[in-house]
């Protein structure tokens, strides 16, 4: 009698192509990209970098820097299953800094075998 039953009609039709497309939706939908996106490597990279280009109201010294970085810890790289911890804003580092007014800021990315990577933000202002 089990062999005979014919599965219902709204699961065939319904619930399948809807589990169908929440299963493939996730590549299909526009994903997030940071403001920017610092280059990588497989083995070890360490890149200093200026975070803002408008460098045409810049003073050439600023008197006060702060900074705030945020830590990748990834396991299992094929994965990709990162957790991450704190913020690394120019908010965040203009704020460690005391800063109010900020003219420019740089970033650090440090990456070791695409398992711990390091990125700070440093603000330069007054």
């Amino acid at each position: 009698m089990i062999a005979s039953m014919k599965p219902p009609r709204f699961c065939i039709r319904v619930v399948l192509p809807a589990a169908l497309v929440l299963a493939v939706s996730g590549c299909a939908l526009p994903q997030y990209r940071a403001p920017f996106v610092p280059p990588g490597g497989c083995l070890i990279s360490q890149v200093k970098a200026p975070l803002t280009a408008n460098f045409d109201r810049t003073p050439a010294e600023c008197p006060k820097s702060g900074s705030a970085s945020v830590s990748y810890i990834n396991p299992y790289p094929c994965i990709w299953l990162p957790l991450a911890f704190d913020s690394c804003s120019i908010q965040d580092a203009a704020r460690n800094g005391g800063i109010s007014k900020v003219h420019y800021a740089d970033y650090e990315y440090f990456n070791v075998l695409l398992i711990y990577e390091r990125l700070t933000v440093t603000a330069y202002g007054e």
